[in-house]
């Protein structure tokens, strides 16, 4: 038995009870006011009370077979109708049965009895009926709420591959246009450029199609990186420290994503600043989430920062994949520039 179910059964049998209990009271009501001899008090308030639960276990079971063969659309009224007739006749079948037994446990067969079958049957059809359409509402939500995360998490897939089939033409191009210049003037410089620049090209192209990476392989591909721009800038306008530990470096990671926190660090923090600046890459663990925080002394805060595309399509990307386990946060960097600071859970 499924849990649902069981839960129903715990449901019917504490409905059952309580309302034999109610059923009761008029019994204890005569002991106390008739005042009859203590053996026919007990047996008329426990006889009448494990009857009238019998009777009402009987018509909710009745309901509960009986109620998913009820036809959907214009013939359902009908059928709900009849499922009541069938639980009174269930009740007032078990209720004639007493009296059989003993007169004194239930009324006889009469205008009395079929009112009250009736209305207790109506009730419970009612109340099921209300239950089983309040539960297919809930699953139709929770149907919707999943398709809804399906669009977004393919939607937010469709925009990391359109990002990733872009491969950043402008910072390519910029490369070779340096790297062309290197070569008439600095042919040990454009050799060393070229060998990062196949270093970049080889940790990116293989990870292109991929939505899932590894700490270790994203901050492979952001060192090519960076290293690439550092040759281009100058090692003085731009300097690099790393503070990965190599346990981390299997860590489960969004492809990408930290390239795409070195993408932001460059064009709006270091770039725009004559003197450069320093990129640090720090990652930690703290209880079950993993920390990573790619700081830069760059120009800070400006009206740009955080709303480029890249780091947009990081945040739809990490509520798609971990939804509020995740987040990407901006924070002040002291004296100057920015940190990016991605929370993930482990």
């Amino acid at each position: 038995m499924n849990p649902t179910r069981r839960h129903e059964l715990r449901i019917a049998l504490g409905l059952a009870a309580g309302l034999a209990l109610a059923m009761a009271v008029p019994g204890f009501v005569h002991c106390a006011v008739d005042a009859p001899e203590p053996s026919e008090c007990l047996h008329l308030v426990s006889g009448g009370g494990l009857g009238n639960f019998l009777m009402l276990l009987s018509m909710m079971a009745c309901t509960a077979l009986l109620h998913p063969w009820l036809p959907p659309g214009r013939g359902r009224g009908l059928g709900l109708a009849l499922l009541v007739l069938a639980a009174a006749a269930v009740g007032m079948g078990l209720a004639w049965l007493a009296h059989h037994v003993d007169p004194k446990l239930a009324p006889g067969p009469g205008p009395y009895l079929i009112q009250v079958m009736l209305t207790l049957a109506a009730c419970l059809v009612t109340a099921h009926e209300a239950t089983q359409r309040a539960r297919a509402e809930g699953a139709r939500a929770r149907a919707l709420n999943q398709q809804a995360q399906q669009q977004e998490r393919d939607l937010a897939t469709a925009r990391l591959q359109l990002l990733q089939a872009q491969v950043e033409p402008h910072f390519l191009f910029n490369t070779l246009a340096h790297l062309r210049r290197l070569a008439q003037t600095d042919p040990q410089g454009a050799r060393a450029m070229l060998a990062d620049l196949l270093h970049y090209l080889g940790e990116a192209l293989p990870s292109l199609r991929d939505s899932e990476s590894t700490l270790g392989r994203e901050l492979g591909l952001v060192r090519a990186y960076l290293a690439l721009h550092q040759l281009r800038m100058g090692p003085e306008r731009l300097r690099l420290h790393f503070d990965v530990p190599e346990a981390l470096h299997a860590t489960p990671l969004p492809s990408t994503s930290l390239l795409s926190l070195a993408e932001n660090a460059i064009k709006h923090g270091i770039a725009p600043q004559v003197g450069g600046g320093e990129i640090t890459v720090r990652a930690w663990r703290e209880g079950e989430q993993l920390l990573l925080e790619l700081a830069d002394t760059g120009r800070g805060m400006s009206a740009a920062s955080g709303h480029g595309t890249g780091l947009a399509t990081l945040r739809a990307r990490l509520k798609a994949m971990y939804g509020e386990a995740a987040s990407l946060s901006l924070l002040m960097n002291q004296p100057r520039g920015l940190i990016a600071r991605l929370s993930l859970p482990l």
